[in-house]
């Protein structure tokens, strides 16, 4: 079922907000066409909740029967079903998209998948000049992009929203935007479940079937080779403390199966499957956090890392690789500690330093709650996108 909202003209009412007195309320409407069920995807549910709740009028446009679609009806968010053909050049699903907005009194539009980018911009170039759009940057750009083609992109983008300064400074080697375009607004989250969590260690792992009385590290998300689960279990197989045990809690991308099977396969191999503990998806991930010593974030690359952040928030120590977003959430190693992407080695070095000084574990953490609490709560995004959406 299609959830439609009537036409409406909102520029005038003026709401209080916990952050602003005076603010408009006003329309957000986000372009999310995907399959997939990852971080992208999730962001994207957050923060239209997040607007939502502090009154705006949300519209969420996604493709039929996906997991996004069945997430925002659920979650109360209005849905407009979409789809398409081509990533590039489907002048009959941009006329369609433009009309469509049109239909609904829409006149701004904030793109959360880059793939359509293009078809925004398209529809926007042909059928709808005085369309505003944003483009919500959820992924690297490390490839150079200033083809004519992109160079036309990229002037149809009112504002690229960009979350970490190195993604910014990559913006600015890799394409033509200009630096009024670009908008840095950080990633956040909502800091209360994981700061407020009543659960206590033992309690979490009850509720998670994982074993009590060992120091257990975890990763959390996406099992997906990109995550390179694979070299915590290399780690783990190199450190001689029996009760130092790992678990894998998330699901298996729907796209690449099989990771998962191998993962199980590799932690027999080294002679230790007693001591890996795979768990499916949860959505009580406050728990899961409360129930590691440690938190790994393997990643072999990783622009924005989420579940950094609420490991942070959690009070859970954290172990990150030194690539993408993460040493600028940990801000270069005073948060948690850093170690190369794909080094099994530097990862068991790591495990072994927070397994043996609790003190190391407990400064670290201190200071990481402290600082995502103070930058990366939910209202400071919310706050972005409102002035960026009281300018249009």
């Amino acid at each position: 079922m299609t959830l439609c909202l009537p036409n409406q003209a909102i520029v005038n009412i003026h709401l209080t907000s916990p952050t602003h007195p005076n603010f408009l309320l006003m329309q957000a409407t986000f372009l999310c066409c995907s399959h997939s069920w990852g971080g992208l995807e999730l962001n994207t549910i957050r923060l239209s909740k997040w607007l939502q709740a502090r009154g705006h009028d949300i519209l969420l446009i996604t493709y039929d029967k996906s997991r996004m679609y069945q997430e925002a009806t659920n979650e109360g968010i209005p849905t407009e079903v979409f789809e398409y053909q081509r990533r590039h050049l489907d002048f009959g699903a941009a006329k369609q998209l433009a009309q469509r907005l049109q239909d609904k009194g829409r006149t701004s539009l904030i793109i959360a998948h880059y793939d359509q980018a293009y078809l925004a911009a398209l529809a926007k170039y042909r059928h709808f000049p005085k369309l505003k759009l944003a483009y919500w940057q959820h992924m690297q750009y490390n490839l150079i992009k200033k083809s004519i083609y992109h160079r036309w992109m990229y002037r149809q983008i009112d504002a690229w929203i960009t979350p970490l300064s190195y993604l910014q400074q990559q913006l600015f080697q890799h394409t033509t935007l200009k630096a009024a375009q670009i908008q840095l607004i950080p990633m956040c989250i909502d800091t209360r479940p994981f700061v407020e969590n009543p659960l206590s260690m033992s309690e979490a792992r009850e509720v998670l079937d994982l074993p009590k009385g060992v120091f257990l590290a975890g990763t959390i998300g996406r099992i997906d080779r990109q995550k390179g689960q694979e070299y915590s279990i290399m780690a783990l197989e190199q450190l001689p403390y029996d009760d130092l045990h790992l678990a894998i809690i998330g699901e298996e991308t729907l796209e690449q199966p099989g990771y998962e099977e191998r993962l199980r396969e590799l932690a027999m191999s080294l002679g230790v499957s007693e001591r890996v503990h795979f768990r499916p998806f949860t959505r009580n991930v406050a728990a899961a956090f409360r129930a590691l010593d440690v938190f790994v974030m393997s990643s072999l690359s990783e622009p924005i890392g989420m579940v950094t952040l609420e490991a942070m928030a959690s009070g859970t120590p954290v172990i990150g690789t030194n690539t993408g977003g993460t040493p600028d959430l940990l801000l270069q190693g005073s948060c948690g500690l850093l170690v190369p992407p794909a080094d099994p080695e530097s990862l068991t070095n790591a495990l072994q330093i927070y397994y043996l000084d609790r003190d190391l574990r407990q400064k670290a953490t201190d200071r990481a709650r402290e600082h995502v609490i103070k930058n990366y709560h939910y209202e400071a995004q919310c706050d972005g996108f409102e002035q960026i959406m009281a300018q249009w």
